[in-house]
């Protein structure tokens, strides 16, 4: 009775229920558990976040086919993770690329479309690869791992949502740039969008990146103050989530080309799908995401207060060394404002870090693109593991290496180089670099470059081809061209509106004292010395290099190579003097802290599989970590101070404002722009399109330019500083006397002549429509402010106890 077969099928039917019902639970779980917590941490901003992650999750869904079709060789069980960054990103450049072609701007109907569209060519077109990767894997643990990685990626976005709504104010740093940025983009009518501090002219700047979370904050129906805030930690869910699948990747292929080497072996430790294994890639992808995203320098353990390394600064100070003042209170910007500052010196430079950026909140460029630099690591990868999987990182036929350059076998590259989808997606990477942080495009080409050579040198080798370095240096370059030849033309449109700015390389005069540089980067340098040391003698002394371990060298050795490179060069821009390098080693330094935090990650995971002397160096790397682990705690009780519900104020950016006590306006006193957020709010609410409006001109950094920021209606002239640097060109070298100078002396005649002839002639040609005098325009003109004449000009629209709008009679 027992072989019947009434009998037999029991038994399946029950695994099958027990595997759907896990997965039933898993997703019950993830629906519930995430609104449910998002009620208790936000109270009642949780509608806000709750749209927000919806959106997200949709895109996930969207792209998840081609994510699996990208990221599969790395893990097919976290590919869910990099979807929904491709999916934001995939259709944020698409609308992007129409916008400019055909002049339309971000409607909710348009991005809806967009998005039916590309949910059913991506499923359409992944559904076969989808479903027949994941059968012999398990399509059950795939939609399990799936709602696991949702549960942490929503718990991410939620962590960094509920740290916002401590401190969402947008009125610090480059906030209001972006701000600015993202609410003109919402009121153009197409691309490209309106400059707001310029008016009559369009964005002449890096600004994909705010355009990625305007389409966000369109689609969700959010309003920008409170998009902001969620946009923020989406870079911080991203960047985490990113750089784990990376760490936990690379273990992987170190794990699986172990395995492959000890073909035959029963051994579970070394089998990639074990327990052991398992926990080995956890620990990479942990370890990865904490380095990248949450450790600081090696700064605050030295010089914060009471810091451990405060003693081996007092012993080199008692010996003459100049080790700068470190007994004074500690702030934590210091860590990224250290060479040129302390000791003071006529070289002051920039060193910023991915947790500063998170937790500072500036939605600029080069923290955006860190989303899509981790999607471009993870891309080369990917193609690494095809290199290292016994010669498939090219699916075209294998190519006789007798004459590589005949026309036939120059065609069978091409042809191969287009059927990888890694490669279109490396291009589209770099296009993005290139709209979003150029300097990125500058930096990881290179990176690119070499990783395609290894990877086509070790699947020619694989493939046991003759000529190999001809081979793989003609494939190389069919690759790169292609990457090139597809960056520029998605970058036609937004190139052809934008001008770039003015720059040149200069040899550097000044060097940074070595132990500054290892008071910085020390903790990350040892590391990466230690761990890539050790594996090479592994090489020599057992024959057990694999790799991946090549790999990660090279990002420490190029980790390493970007912090030199300010040393021997800089890029001439408009900051000069003190300030020379200070941009070069920000844009340098910042990814050199991210390939430098993945190399560490992968030497200490990949050196724990080893039991011989390398437990040394276990111990050292791990012994190490405890000095970028001093900045995270220190840094997130300085700027958000007690984290008690009493002081929890919401996530909209923009209701601070009201009660600020501003530079900008005589006196001390709180609520002193609160009719200014009065004034916001009305034309948020009654103006549509963008007409001019005036408001008092002024520096970077300032209140100035309030109006224009928030509400995304252009100004005759916004800050001071961005629009030198912004317009200073070649066919403009000298920005600032002929074009932000004249305008900001054309707005203060508007404001205080006595000739109404020439204010209403320069309103004319500036086409100004609204006139705003509030208490920042009193201040800044203070007597010479001709009120009553400015009234004339029009009528009175809005009128608060301090701040007038004058509607005058220009469309």
């Amino acid at each position: 009775m027992s072989g019947a077969p009434g009998l037999t099928a029991g038994p399946l039917d029950t695994g099958r229920f027990s595997r759907s019902f896990r997965i039933l639970i898993a997703w019950t779980g993830v629906l519930l558990l995430v609104p449910g917590a998002s009620y208790v941490a936000l109270g009642s901003d949780a509608v806000a976040f709750l749209r927000w992650w919806f959106a997200l999750l949709a895109l996930g869904l969207l792209a998840w086919p081609l994510s699996q079709q990208l990221f599969g060789r790395v893990s097919l069980n976290l590919a869910y993770l990099p979807a929904k960054a491709i999916g934001l990103f995939l259709m944020s450049l698409l609308h992007w690329e129409s916008g400019y072609l055909f002049h339309f701007g971000l409607t909710r109907t348009s991005l809806l479309m967009l998005f039916l569209l590309l949910f059913s060519l991506c499923w359409v077109w992944g559904f076969k690869t989808f479903f027949r990767r994941s059968v012999p894997h398990g399509l059950g643990n795939r939609l399990f791992s799936a709602a696991l990685a949702e549960l942490f990626f929503g718990s991410l976005l939620l962590g960094g949502a509920y740290l916002r709504s401590f401190k969402p104010a947008l009125d610090s740093l480059e906030k209001f740039m972006n701000v600015a940025f993202i609410n003109s983009i919402l009121r153009s009518p197409g691309l490209p969008a309106a400059d707001p501090w310029l008016a009559g002219e369009t964005i002449n700047y890096y600004y994909f990146g705010q355009y990625t979370y305007a389409l966000l904050t369109r689609l969700t129906g959010l309003s920008t103050p409170v998009a902001y805030n969620l946009g923020m930690a989406t870079l911080w869910a991203f960047g985490a989530s990113l750089s784990l699948v990376l760490g936990a990747g690379m273990i992987h292929l170190a794990l699986d080309a172990a395995f492959q080497r000890a073909a035959g072996s029963n051994s579970a430790r070394l089998h990639p799908g074990s327990h052991a294994a398992w926990l080995l890639k956890a620990a990479g992808g942990l370890l990865s995401f904490l380095l990248v995203n949450v450790g600081g320098n090696g700064h605050a353990f030295f010089y914060s207060d009471h810091g451990p390394g405060q003693p081996v600064l007092a012993w080199l100070s008692a010996h003459e060394w100049p080790v700068g003042n470190f007994s004074q209170a500690y702030w934590f910007p210091n860590a990224t404002r250290f060479i040129g500052y302390n000791p003071e010196t006529a070289d002051k430079t920039i060193h910023e870090f991915p947790v500063y950026s998170y937790l500072v909140s500036d939605l600029h460029a080069h923290v955006i693109n860190l989303t899509i630099v981790l999607l471009f690591l993870l891309l080369l990868l990917n193609l690494f593991a095809r290199a290292t999987a016994a010669g498939k990182i090219s699916r075209g036929n294998p190519i006789s290496g007798a004459n590589p350059f005949l026309l036939q076998n120059m065609g069978q590259e091409g042809r191969a180089a287009l059927s990888q989808p890694e490669i279109w997606a490396l291009g589209v990477c770099l296009a993005i670099f290139m709209m979003q942080n150029y300097w990125d495009f500058i930096i990881y080409l290179p990176v690119s470059v070499v990783v395609l050579l290894a990877g086509n040198a070790l699947d020619l080798s694989n493939r046991g081809q003759g000529t190999v370095l001809l081979v793989t240096i003609r494939r190389t370059a069919f690759q790169i061209l292609l990457l090139l030849a597809l960056a520029f033309i998605l970058t036609a449109p937004f190139q052809a509106y934008f001008e770039p700015m003015s720059s040149q390389i200069a040899f550097s005069a000044a060097r940074t004292p070595l132990w500054q540089v290892l008071v910085l980067w020390g903790p990350h340098l040892l590391a990466g010395l230690a761990g890539s040391t050790a594996l090479v003698v592994s090489r020599k002394a057992r024959a057990d290099f694999r790799p991946v371990d090549g790999l990660a060298i090279a990002l420490f050795v190029y980790g390493g190579v970007l912090i030199l490179a300010p040393e021997l060069f800089y890029v001439v821009d408009i900051y000069s003097g003190d300030y020379k390098r200070a941009n070069t080693m920000f844009k340098f330094t910042y990814q050199a802290f991210v390939l430098l935090g993945l190399a560490w990650a992968y030497f200490l995971v990949r050196l724990a599989q080893a039991r011989s002397w390398r437990s040394l160096v276990i111990l050292l790397l791990s012994g190490l970590l405890v000095m970028p682990g001093w900045f995270p705690g220190l840094a997130t009780r300085q700027w958000y101070g007690d984290l008690a519900r009493a002081n929890q104020q919401g996530l909209d950016g923009l209701a601070p404002l009201g009660k600020k006590n501003s530079p900008q306006v005589a006196g001390e006193a709180a609520n002193e722009l609160s009719d200014d957020l009065l004034a916001i709010n009305w034309l948020n609410t009654n103006i549509q399109g963008q007409p001019v409006i005036l408001e008092a001109a002024g520096p970077s950094y300032t209140d100035t330019g309030r109006i224009a920021t928030f509400t995304g209606l252009p100004t005759v002239i916004g800050w001071e500083t961005h629009e030198w640097l912004w317009r200073t060109s070649q066919s403009q070298p000298s920005a600032y006397g002929d074009l932000v100078k004249p305008r900001q002396d054309d707005v203060r005649w508007i404001y205080t002549t006595t000739d109404q002839a020439q204010r209403l002639d320069l309103m004319t040609h500036y086409q100004v429509a609204y006139i705003v005098i509030g208490a920042i325009e009193r201040s800044t003109y203070g007597d010479e402010l001709q009120e009553e004449m400015l009234v004339s000009c029009g009528s009175v629209v809005f009128d608060s106890e301090t701040l007038k709008i004058i509607r005058t009679g220009t469309p």
